[in-house]
């Protein structure tokens, strides 16, 4: 169950990848937000619901989601970023993202022990979700 789980996300991740190529930044960014906002309430549910297949659902909505978010972030930093500057600034980019899942991982861990693991998932799709639904209201009222 494990495996599939996690070959479903980098199954859906890759092919939203190659899809996402073709679209614009902020259009594929908007998506993105929507899919990982979605994906994230799926989480709930399907923790919620004792729930394989929405668990399935949400791993591949989510797989979506990361894709399209990274490609799209990828893209609006190197258009910014001045060329002899591109790879500190995408090193920087990199470590602050680790540094930042990293943080996430270990507070969600100390809450699955804690409280429990319906708590922990609960609360990190809560925040991941939020994050996601946020962008995607800034991205559109940004216009």
């Amino acid at each position: 169950m494990n495996g599939a789980v996690l070959s479903v996300f980098a199954i859906v991740s890759g092919v939203f990848s190659l899809v996402g190529r073709k679209l614009q930044p902020r259009l594929a960014m908007m998506l993105g937000a929507f899919a990982s906002s979605a994906g994230m309430g799926l989480v709930a549910l399907a923790v919620g619901r004792h729930s394989l297949p929405i668990f399935l659902l949400a791993t591949a909505t989510a797989g979506a989601g990361y894709s399209l978010l990274f490609l799209s972030a990828l893209a609006i930093i190197g258009q910014a970023a001045p060329e002899q500057h591109r790879a500190g600034v995408l090193s920087t980019i990199y470590l602050l993202a680790y540094l930042s899942l990293g943080a996430v991982a270990l507070g969600l861990g100390i809450v699955a022990t804690n409280p429990g693991l319906a708590v922990a998932v609960d609360l990190g799709s809560l925040i991941i979700g939020g994050l996601s639904l946020a962008k995607l209201i800034f991205l559109t009222a940004l216009r």
